[in-house]
This record gives structure tokens, sequence and C-alpha cells, in this order.
């Protein structure tokens, strides 16, 4: 039809029904796709296309890494009469084979055979014209360019939400698709619904770098899958079976678990959201449910607090220390006519963030991509890194970077583009029955894991939590570094191991005093449990409730340790620890007199959980921290337990504690680069300029962080 007709079927929310398979799409690709063929010179033949258990690791030389170093989406293989329509790691290549592929332009492949586009098959299409006038010549052709076609689905509604790949790019509690590897479906991209393309009415989601194993489908979304081109017949044939549909359709899809894929997972990445308490309380006719949570050590708390009066189900409603409902002027409660939501978005996280050579990160002038860690993500965008940067001598030295773009990062494992998780906090409060209103942070009850408390705590309510800093002095020669604590205190310092400091127990009430590391009087705590008037159960830490409900309204889990509770709770103690080398600064001609300050974090977690295997005596009441009951833990370390400071080698440091003294380089004026260098002689091959981001970076050999 024509550009109107086109316009109003691109328009349309549901033109066929979602998981339907429409074979040759109407919907126009604008992309290069390219089919090349294995030949002896390539030196492709006996090369798997991804790493993986079939090889000996992420380096083994017979893996090509087409995503991550040749910028390839390989469509399908085609291996004489056979035609692999999904392509994944494990596959090798063979002599003879015909691959079909899309690449990104803005990734220079290493591999000549991939190195295509257009104008450059063009070129050769002029040089062999004469030739391909006979069927002989043609058989001769190892690249060609054509024009795809392509099949399309709408996404099914078991989709929507669900991440691509497998549950390892998926937030906690996100479906996972993982479409290649289940479904053998070799998505080529997306048409998605936009509002800015006054044309279509949508936008395109086509090959690498937009779509990956991290992205998210969306309502609305059309899927495409390239279809096969017979050269023989010149007819273009489909890959994806109509069974395929009806099994994505009708499939129980895995969701993310908390596995260190972002800040939100409680055990990884930084500090993040926590529940600072929780309370469910009858207030004469009226019940009164709240929430107090925090996006990170250093954030405000965002309150949130329920009433509802029995009699009626009449609610308000406050959210951030704001009147949500009902509006001004309708009265203090309201009955709700339908349900209510209430939404806010939190910080942005990247996920993988602290996982040891996750990424690899593009940090200076050049195009080269190095394996690193990324530590930090700052509240401007910019992430903070270590990456590891070859030296003169041939090995490697990582490089701290304070302020990488997100476009110099990517998965070091696919090549793709990384993943920042949407982060939010909902509100859900049901009109037939307001108490059961639910507060989940990305789709999950924030009471299911989420109880935390900073230690060391603040030293006023109204105050955030300072986090323990170390200085230690290393000397003008590193042969020294000083530790300003006894030998006790130090190791105390940097395991934070609870210590008992003392214990209570009553009929209605017990209590703990535990030590979290020798960082002063705020790193002591006090929990406690009592038995209120009403079956009311508090649990409080310094003095302040985590949660008080009645026992009925509030029960996390059945046992913990094996121990049978009639009410039980876990939480988290949560901090960092910050240990800050002050070091000479350096150049290549050695040591310099100007000194300068270099800081690594450490995160600190304590599981925490508070069990009443009866709830008629508090007495029984265990306290476990870290997998032991508080009973058992050691005595508390004081001062007196060792000497004031002691000196240590950095080799010490480093094979006793796996702590490693950095080096920071001078900030060299650019006219003094030449000379210098000059001194050094020619670089090794493959060596990065050492002064390209000495302006910027600290370095030391490897991270710990």
């Amino acid at each position: 039809g024509g550009e109107g007709e086109k316009r109003e079927w691109l328009q349309s929310p549901t033109p066929v029904p979602a998981g339907h398979l429409v074979r040759k799409s109407r919907l126009q690709v604008p992309a290069e796709i390219f089919g090349v063929k294995v030949t002896p010179d390539s030196n492709l033949a006996s090369k798997f296309i991804g790493p993986g258990p079939h090889a000996e690791g992420p380096s083994h030389p017979e893996v090509l890494h087409l995503a991550r170093d040749q910028g390839v989406l390989l469509l399908f293989i085609e291996r004489g009469k056979k035609i692999i329509g999904c392509p994944t790691a494990q596959d090798k290549l063979q002599l003879g084979d015909w691959l079909y592929f899309t690449r990104d332009q803005n990734v220079t492949p290493d591999q000549s055979l991939f190195d295509v586009t257009a104008e450059i098959y063009r070129m050769n299409s002029v040089s062999h014209s004469t030739e391909r006038q006979t069927r002989k010549a043609a058989s001769e052709i190892t690249t060609f360019q054509f024009f795809p076609e392509f099949d399309e689905f709408h996404f099914p509604s078991n989709c929507i939400g669900a991440v691509l790949g497998p549950t390892q790019f998926a937030a906690p509690g996100q479906p996972a698709l993982d479409l290649r590897a289940r479904f053998g479906i070799n998505l080529a991209g997306i048409w998605r619904l936009s509002e800015t393309d006054e044309k279509h009415g949508r936008k395109l989601l086509f090959g690498r770098p937009h779509i990956g194993p991290g992205t998210t489908v969306q309502q609305g979304d059309i899927g495409f899958v390239c279809r096969w081109p017979n050269q023989s017949t010149g007819v273009s044939e489909s890959v994806l079976p109509e069974d395929t549909m009806r099994e994505l359709a009708s499939a129980h899809l895995p969701k993310g678990e908390y596995s260190g894929n972002g800040s939100l997972n409680p055990e990884e990445g930084m500090v993040g959201f926590m529940v600072m308490s929780h309370s469910c309380l009858a207030v004469g006719p009226r019940k009164v449910v709240s929430w107090k949570v925090v996006d990170g050590l250093e954030s405000d708390p965002i309150d949130v607090r329920l009433e509802v009066e029995t009699a009626t189900s009449a609610v308000s409603i406050d959210f951030g220390n704001k009147r949500v409902f009902p509006e001004r002027g309708s009265g203090s409660l309201k009955t709700l006519e339908q349900d209510f939501f209430w939404r806010q978005p939190l910080q942005a996280t990247l996920k993988g963030l602290r996982q040891k050579n996750r990424f690899e990160i593009n940090a200076l002038r050049g195009s080269e991509w190095l394996k690193g860690n990324i530590v930090t993500q700052g509240s401007e965008g910019f992430f903070e890194g270590f990456v590891n940067l070859p030296d003169n001598g041939g090995g490697l030295r990582e490089t701290f970077f304070p302020a990488l773009r997100q476009d110099q990062i990517r998965e070091a494992a696919t090549g793709a583009a990384i993943t920042i998780q949407k982060n939010e906090l909902l509100l859900e409060v049901p009109w037939d029955d307001p108490l059961k209103t639910t507060l989940c942070v990305n789709g999950e009850n924030v009471l299911a894991r989420h109880f935390a408390r900073p230690t060391p705590r603040a030293a006023r309510p109204d105050e955030h939590s300072a986090m323990p800093e170390l200085l230690l002095r290393v000397d003008k020669s590193r042969e020294t570094v000083t530790i300003p604590m006894g030998l006790a205190a130090f190791q105390h310092w940097l395991s934070s191991e609870a210590k008992l400091v003392s214990s209570k127990s009553e009929i209605l009430r017990s209590s703990w005093a535990v030590q979290l590391g020798p960082h002063g009087e705020f790193a002591e705590h006090v929990v406690m449990v009592e038995k209120k008037p009403g079956n009311v159960v508090c649990l409080s830490i310094d003095g302040s409730v985590l949660v008080e409900a009645v026992a009925e309204d509030f029960k996390q889990v059945e046992t913990t340790k094996g121990v049978s509770s009639e009410w039980s709770c876990e939480f988290r103690f949560v901090g960092e620890k910050i240990i800050t080398f002050e070091i000479f600064e350096e150049d290549e001609l050695g040591a310099l007199s100007s000194k300068s300050l270099v800081s690594k974090r450490s995160k600190s977690i304590h599981k925490c959980s508070v069990n009443l295997p009866k709830l008629s005596d508090l007495r029984e009441a265990i306290f476990f921290i870290d997998g032991q009951q508080a009973v058992d833990l050691g005595d508390r370390v004081t001062s007196g337990d060792s000497f004031e400071s002691f000196d240590i080698t950095p080799q010490e440091l480093l094979s006793t504690y796996d702590i490693l003294v950095p080096h920071k380089l001078s900030a060299t004026p650019l006219q003094k680069r030449s000379s210098i260098t000059a001194l050094l002689g020619t670089r090794q091959p493959g060596c990065l300029d050492p002064f390209g981001c000495c302006t910027a970076a600290s370095v030391v050999n490897r991270s710990d962080s």
C-alpha cells in the first residue's frame, strides 16, 4: 500500500495477535547484511564463535569473540544443505561455511573477512563484473550483500518486562527470556512504539549495539528475525517455526535473583536500598502502616504512611512527607474508588558493579579495549574504575580513572553495552482492602529482605553515618607502611568481626550489645526485642524501631539455622570502609617530594536475624549474626589489646592482608613529556602512553577493591 496505509498500520497498537508469527514483514529495515564464505585464506576454520566451557578460557586462541571483538551479529550459518538459524558460542566454523551477518560500523574487526561495508562490496563487484557473467565465476564468489526480509511477531504478554538474555542480565525478580539458548530465536531487532517518530510511530532497535541480552521487552514491541536468503532460488526462507512462538507464549520464565547484578543486591555492589523501619499498629479506630526507606548511605530517608479507618476503609496516604491522597480540600480520609498506585524513581544502578574483570574499558585516547573493574557509580553519570594498562616491562598495572563515561565501558564477555538498571519504588493500595497495601522495590516487597541499618551508626538521627577511614603512610622508598593502630586492632578493623559486649534476657524483653569493628562508640549497636500489650512485637536497634507490629501481621521467616520460630526477622548491618594511602608521587625517573592521597573502599555486611521460639517467653530469644549466636561471639576488642602503631612492608601487607600499596603518577606538564620519553627510549610494542592519563589517574599494580 501507500505511505499513508503503511503509517496507519505501524501505529496500530495490535495489528496481529501477540505471539503470532507474520511471514515477510511489511516493516522495512534499512540494514546492511552480508554473506561471507569461510576459505582457507580466512584462517577462521575450526574456531569457536564465542567463549565458554567448550574452550579453555576467555583468551583461548581458537575463540573468535564475534560479538565483542568483531562487532558482528551472526544471523545464521549455511553449511552445505544445513542451515544453523541460531548460532551459539559452541558452534565451530568449518571450511566452506557461509556466514550471514550484520555488524556495528563503529567497531573495526581484527578479522579482515568481517571488515566489509556496502562501499567495499560495490568496489569488489565492479572488479569481478566480467567474471560473474559465467556460472564458473559465480562459484568463486566469497562475499555478497543482500537486502534482507524478516519474519515478525508481537511479544506475548508473558514477555513484557523481561530481558532478552538469561537470568544473569535480569534485575532481582525480573523475568528472563534467554531467547537464543531456550527458544532458538536469533532476534535481529525490535520495532518499539515511539511518540517522537511522527512518520511511523515506532523507532528501530537493530543489531549491535542497540539490543543485547540486557534489553527489556516493552509493551507493544515487535520482534523480527532475518529470513535466510537461498542463493539457489533467490527466494528467502523462514528459519523460525510457528511452534516456537506458541512455546514462547506459554513459557514460564525464570526470574533474576540476588546474584551481584546491581546495587539493590543486598550482597554486592555499593550499599544501596535499605528499609530502616516498618510499623503496623492500631491507633483507636484506625490502623497506621508506615515505612522508612533510604536509597544509599548518603541519601535522605523516604517516609511512606498509610492510615486506614477500619470501619469504612477510608484512607489517607503520605509519600515522602507529602499528602498524595486524598487531594487537598477532600477531607482527612477518603474511600478509594480504584486501586491506588504511587511511583518513586530511585537511583539507576550499574549491573556488575565491583565484579572482578566484568567489564572492558576504553579509557585512553586510542581504541583499545582493556579489562577492568568499575568500583563506584557517581551521581553525575560518571564511573570510577581500574583499568589494566600494559607497562614498559611487559606486565600490567591497574590504573585508576575517576571519570569514565558510560560509552567507555562494555561487557567483557559479550562486548555488549553496559546495562544501567532503572530502579523504582511502588506503593500499591487495593481499593477493596487497603490493609493489603504493599511497598515494592523493582517488583519485590521491601519487607522480604531489605531491612538494614548502617554501621557505624550516625552520631545524630538527622545526620548520615560517617564511614570509618584508616590512613596508611608509605615512606618515600616504598619500603615501610605505618599502620596507626596495634596489630590486633588492625586485624579487627579489616575483618569488622562481630564481638559481644553484653546480653540480657527477660520474659518480655531480650537485648544484645555487639561491636562491629574498632570504629569507636558508633560501631557498637544494641539490638532489642520486646513483647508489648496486644501481642505487639517490637524490634529496635540503638533505641530506634526497626519493626513494630502485631505478631500475626509480621512474620518474615519460619526457621533460621534450624530454629523453629513463632516470630522472626532478618536484617543486615551494612557499611563501607575506606583505606587511604599517603604516598609520594612518582614520575618515570622515580619518587618526587610531593605527596598524594589515594583511597580504596570496601563493603562490609553482617547478616542478622532475631528468632522468638516462644512469644510467651522472650528469655528464649536468639540473635544470630554472621551465622553465629551472639552469645557465642568473642569478647569485645579494646584499644589496650595492642600497641598504638606498627610498621609493615608493602610485600607483607599484600601477602598477609591482600592489600596493595598503590602508585600515583605526578601530573607532569605536557612540555616535559617529550624530554622524559626521550630519556626512557622507545616503548615496547602495544604499550600505551604512560602519560596519557597522569593528570586524572592513580596507578596500582592490581585492584583489591
